[in-house]
C-alpha cells in the first residue's frame, strides 16, 4: 500500500453494507504493508478486518461501523522507540459508529471525535481526543494532548497523562 492509495477498504465496505456482496463465514481479513493514504479502513463494516504493518495518514477508520481496523509499527523500528512515534494521523476514527481500531504507536489530532460505539486503543493521542464523543469505548496507553473529551456526553475515556504534564500538575 502508498500514501497515494486512499479510503483503501470502503468499496468493500460499500458492498458488503448494500448487500451486494457476502462476506465468507470468517469475514475477510486483508492484510497490507506499507504507507497508507488518507482514509485507511473509511467506514469499516462488520465482517471486515484491515491490518497494516506500516504509517497511515490521516482520518484512518473515519465513519467506520463494524469491524477492525489495526495500525501496528514495522517491526524494524526499535522497541523504545515505538510508543513515541505516531503511525496514524490525525481525525482518526471519527465519526465511528460501532468496531474496534487498535493503533501501535500514537495518533495525531481529534482522535475519537463524535465517537458514538467504537472501541479505540493507541498508545498516545494529540490535541481534542474524543472531543463530543456520545459512546464507545477509549483507551490511551500513553500520553494525551489537551483538550480530552470536551463536550463529551457519553461513553468511556481511559487516559494517562496530559502530554509535559506530571502527576502533580493535574
Amino acid at each position: 500500500i502508498a500514501s497515494t492509495d486512499r479510503a483503501v477498504g470502503a468499496t468493500l465496505a460499500g458492498k458488503l453494507a448494500a448487500k451486494r456482496l457476502s462476506a465468507p463465514p470468517a469475514g475477510f481479513r486483508i492484510e497490507f504493508e506499507g504507507y497508507a493514504g488518507q482514509a485507511f479502513g473509511f467506514a469499516c463494516v462488520a465482517s471486515m478486518t484491515l491490518s497494516l504493518p506500516g504509517f497511515a495518514n490521516d482520518k484512518v477508520a473515519e465513519a467506520m461501523s463494524g469491524g477492525s481496523v489495526v495500525v501496528r509499527l514495522p517491526r524494524e523500528i526499535a522497541a523504545e522507540q515505538r510508543g513515541a512515534l505516531s503511525a496514524v494521523g490525525n481525525a482518526a476514527a471519527y465519526g465511528a459508529t460501532g468496531g474496534t481500531l487498535f493503533v501501535e504507536g500514537r495518533a495525531g489530532q481529534r482522535l475519537g471525535v463524535r465517537n458514538s460505539g467504537a472501541s479505540i486503543v493507541v498508545e498516545g493521542a494529540g490535541k481534542y481526543a474524543f472531543e463530543y464523543m456520545t459512546g464507545g469505548v477509549g483507551v490511551v496507553l500513553g500520553p494525551v494532548g489537551p483538550v480530552v473529551a470536551s463536550g463529551m456526553t457519553g461513553g468511556v475515556v481511559f487516559a494517562t497523562l496530559l502530554d509535559g504534564l506530571s502527576h502533580e500538575d493535574i
